[in-house]
């Protein structure tokens, strides 16, 4: 849940959708279902939100990727690049450390 100020008051409004990484295709799917749950009445007149986890797979494909990218326009193509790029350069300055679970000792390689 997360909450909300509204109209002086708080409110308790649930989140319907979060991903760490998503699709077009996904999104509609869940909104579509989504949309279906609170039409759709049962027998006993209520229905009942449930949470759920699942695994989705997306294109590994960069240029495919960057193409789709443009589709937002130069500004949202060149902040990921500049994003990766960042992300780069921390990923390279920071060192590596592995916990060895047998021995329980913190090795840097």
């Amino acid at each position: 849940m997360r909450v909300q100020q509204s109209g002086g008051g708080w409110t308790r409004r649930p989140i319907l959708y979060k991903s760490e990484w998503t699709s077009a295709a996904t999104v509609e799917a869940f909104l579509g279902r989504h949309a279906g749950g609170r039409i759709r009445r049962p027998k006993t007149g209520t229905v009942g939100p449930y949470l759920t986890e699942q695994v989705e797979y997306r294109d590994l494909d960069r240029e495919a990727f960057y193409e789709q990218l443009h589709r937002n326009g130069s500004h949202a193509y060149d902040e990921f690049k500049r994003a990766g790029d960042i992300w780069r350069q921390f990923e390279e300055a920071s060192p590596v450390i592995v916990r060895d679970h047998q021995t329980q000792r913190v090795v840097v390689p």
